[in-house]
């Protein structure tokens, strides 16, 4: 699971007790977000909850850290690569779809900054998936990946079943570019934002 509103939502809507003894792994560090619920970990635990026999794995580090020392050092813990692992061995993946919105998570939460978010978009990224940010074409916008603790790109798209959980008219642009890069096999929406992603496209 990665984090974000809509995939907390989509969990706290799950049926108890369906299946049993998953390993559950986040695919990107954490955010510094107030908002309760919306966390990889707490996601990630909520759902283990659910399921009994279920075993769960944490990336304890930061998604976006301030360097590239910082994010080596973090990487370099066996417990963040086990964890990173995990997540790229998986079968299934819950992601949402962030767009370049300056209210967005990433910028409330001081992970990246202003200036970097204005670099991004100016460098064509329309929207963000597990913390990874793509232009219209769905492919990789990679200004900050270098300083990132979650799935490389091509580790997400590899993982066979990808399920993307958005809605909204602000993130039509951005529903729409994941869908053209491939990544997402399967996307949860609503019927308005359905509608205009089918228009736009």
């Amino acid at each position: 699971l990665s984090w974000g509103r809509t995939l907390g939502a989509l969990v706290r809507h799950l049926r108890p007790g369906t299946v049993s003894n998953l390993r559950i792994a986040q695919l990107a560090g954490g955010m510094d977000d107030p908002t309760p619920g919306i966390q990889g970990q707490e996601l990630v635990r909520a759902v283990a909850d659910l399921y009994p026999g279920s075993r769960v794995q944490y990336v304890h580090a930061p998604a976006i850290v301030a360097s590239v020392a910082v994010r080596s050092a973090f990487l370099s813990d066996r417990t963040v690569r086990t964890a990173l692992e995990a997540g790229s061995a998986s079968e299934l993946a819950l992601v949402g779809i962030g767009s370049m919105d300056v209210g967005a998570t990433l910028v409330r939460g001081g992970h990246v900054s202003s200036e970097a978010w204005a670099s991004l978009v100016a460098a064509g990224a329309v929207g963000n998936m597990n913390a990874r940010f793509f232009d219209a074409q769905g492919h990789p916008v990679g200004d900050l990946d270098e300083r990132t603790i979650a799935l490389e790109w091509s580790e997400l798209a590899a993982i066979p079943t990808v399920v993307a959980v958005a809605a909204g008219a602000d993130k039509a642009v951005a529903i729409e570019a994941a869908l053209r890069g491939g990544v997402v096999d399967v996307l949860v929406t609503d019927e308005a934002t359905a509608i205009q992603v089918m228009a736009a496209a």
